[in-house]
């Protein structure tokens, strides 16, 4: 969870990248190397990387960033360090596999993956999820209580019914 003087957020990505032409290069010495790039990129830019994986052809990464950090961004700079480092430790992957390209192929995939209640889930999923009658007098009455306002008319107004949606 991160925070700053006026949000609270934990954004989540999967992000996953693969080398070039799908070399299963990440093997052995270079496939250390891979690990520990991403790593240490990640505390110097901040983010926290919960876990790593490492397939021959490809990388997955989980980690958690702000929200003011897009995830192609992320991505760009992780993969774009650890070539250059990569490509600087092993001079002999660049002249064997890499000739006259980079070690990463252009694409990536990007997941979100966060802190969700089973309840927000199903709203998420079905925002027009309509809630008991009982369940919204005790929100908006809880609501009411908090926020020192009046809004049980607006229970009412939608006949012992309220939609899923953040008022």
């Amino acid at each position: 969870m991160r925070s700053n003087n006026n949000s609270v957020s934990s954004l989540q990505y999967h992000i996953v990248w693969c080398t070039k032409y799908r070399h299963p290069i990440l093997t052995g010495a270079v496939e250390v190397e891979a690990k520990t790039i991403p790593a240490q990129v990640c505390a110097e830019y901040g983010w926290t990387l919960k876990a790593i994986e490492l397939m021959p052809d490809h990388v997955h990464l989980f980690l958690e960033a702000s929200p003011d950090e897009a995830p192609s961004t992320i991505a760009r700079t992780l993969k774009s360090i650890s070539a250059v480092h990569i490509f600087t430790a092993f001079p002999k992957l660049k002249e064997r596999k890499f000739w006259g390209s980079g070690l990463w192929s252009r694409g990536c995939y990007y997941g979100s993956v966060g802190a969700v209640t089973e309840g927000g889930t199903l709203k998420t999923r079905n925002p027009t999820l309509e809630v008991p009658n009982d369940e919204v007098s005790g929100m908006w009455q809880r609501n009411a209580q908090r926020n020192g306002h009046i809004v049980r008319e607006h229970a009412i107004q939608h006949e012992g019914h309220f939609q899923a949606r953040e008022e």
